[in-house]
């Protein structure tokens, strides 16, 4: 049987009330608008609107086929005061479904849904005159799989071509948006003519405004041209990630979201070119590596730079879903599987008492990237299936095996309480 509680029916409703009321305070502070807390990231205040203090919206789900989640969201732009994060109450919750015994926690999974390796594709250009093929056709094509991917918008040529409508569609489809400039020149090359309060502030402010809830946090630059000045910046206003690294696949531990790695789909531009699929190579090293492929395209079956063939792309794509399915291979955007790195990392593991979890007391760092993290648990009797609930939600459970779960949490939520299913 499950614990009993000593409390009346109205006292148990009060406390389960307050302890509602007082982990609502703590996630979101006095100066946030989001249900996280602002956080401290040391820079000053961003170029957002008023409405968008703090560190980030909500975090992407998997996608269709996937976990699920909140909408898309990306992170952190406007003020960033102090962080202020109070000592909650970590009360219980109502016990849900068949008892399963104590619960141990075995592990945060190194990458969602304990998949072996991460993929991103992000297509670059989008909104420019020459590429409406990311609307027409690669857009559908990643949906129609249920992979989540980021297009990287010349925010200009958005709001010249009056573009918003369609981006957002996209953005309601599980896809990110993000910044690619505000007229794609080379920041380095043309600095003269690319000041940065213009080339990333101005597009950033634009882009969020336009799009709603919008909070800009990924950046790419235009020909990968980038320097330490303009990377520095991006982060002290609050950006989480920045594709400003070298060549090749991240590791599972990458050590900064500024510099992610990645490969670029066209010729020599590639650092596998000669050495057959370059496409299926970059997935199969995330894979065996344990690392996340972040993949760089630009149009398809049209006039712009290396644009792939429509064949070659559907093929791609089934090919990434075949993996997916096999649960070897989590793909999704950019932002969030920066947030699910550094989140693991900063925000501990949750420990079990009875049929309940319990992540520790969140830290500034924790609530900075704040995603749902998945938790691999055991419990002393088997069920056919794990029902989870936090903050009176749902959560995406997944049997591993034998009285062994998959759950994912998010640290910031309040206490789970699990059990089985039938």
């Amino acid at each position: 049987k499950w614990p009993s509680y000593n409390l009346p029916m109205r006292e148990a409703c009060l406390a389960f009330a307050c302890l509602a009321a007082a982990l609502l305070v703590a996630a979101c502070g006095p100066n946030s608008t989001t249900r996280r807390p602002p956080v401290e990231t040391g820079g000053s205040a961003g170029t957002g609107t008023a409405g968008q203090a703090g560190s980030g919206g909500d975090v992407a789900g998997a996608g269709a086929g996937g976990s699920g989640g909140l909408a898309a969201g990306t992170g952190g732009m406007g003020a960033v005061g102090g962080c202020q994060l109070d000592d909650a109450p970590r009360g219980g919750v109502a016990a849900v479904g068949t008892d399963l015994g104590e619960l141990e926690v075995e592990s945060v999974a190194v990458w969602k849904g304990d998949a072996k390796g991460a993929y991103t594709i992000i297509h670059d250009d989008i909104c420019d005159y020459n590429i409406d093929s990311l609307f027409l056709v690669a857009e559908p094509e990643l949906t129609k799989r249920g992979l989540n991917s980021a297009f990287g918008a010349i925010v200009q040529r958005c709001q010249e071509r009056k573009r918003w409508p369609q981006l957002e569609l996209i953005r309601q489809n599980g896809h990110e948006i993000i910044n690619h400039t505000w007229d794609h020149k080379d920041i380095v090359e043309e600095a003269a003519m690319a000041p940065l309060s213009l080339e990333i502030d101005q597009a950033t402010q634009v882009l969020n405004e336009n799009l709603v809830g919008q909070n800009t946090s990924f950046f790419i630059f235009p020909y990968d041209s980038f320097n330490d000045a303009a990377v520095d910046h991006l982060q002290q206003i609050g950006y989480l990630g920045a594709r400003a690294g070298k060549k090749g696949v991240n590791a599972a531990d990458f050590p900064d979201g500024m510099r992610v790695m990645f490969d670029v789909y066209g010729g020599e531009n590639s650092i596998y070119d000669g050495q057959g699929d370059i496409l299926k190579i970059y997935v199969d090293l995330a894979i065996s590596q344990g690392g996340w492929s972040v993949r760089e395209f630009h149009g398809i079956a049209d006039t712009t730079f290396f644009a792939m063939n429509l064949d070659d792309y559907r093929a791609h794509l089934d090919y990434v879903k075949s993996k997916v399915d096999t649960g070897e291979l989590w793909v999704d955007t950019p932002s969030t599987v920066v947030r699910y790195r550094f989140a693991r990392e900063n925000c501990g593991v949750p420990s079990a008492t009875g049929y309940q979890l319990a992540f520790p007391a969140p830290t500034c760092d924790c609530a900075r990237y704040a995603a749902p993290l998945s938790v691999i648990v055991t419990t002393a009797v088997d069920a056919p299936s794990a029902v989870a609930t936090q903050d009176g939600k749902m959560l995406p459970t997944k049997k591993l095996g034998p009285s062994r779960f998959l759950i994912d949490i998010a640290p910031l939520g309040g206490p789970v309480a699990v059990g089985g299913g039938t």
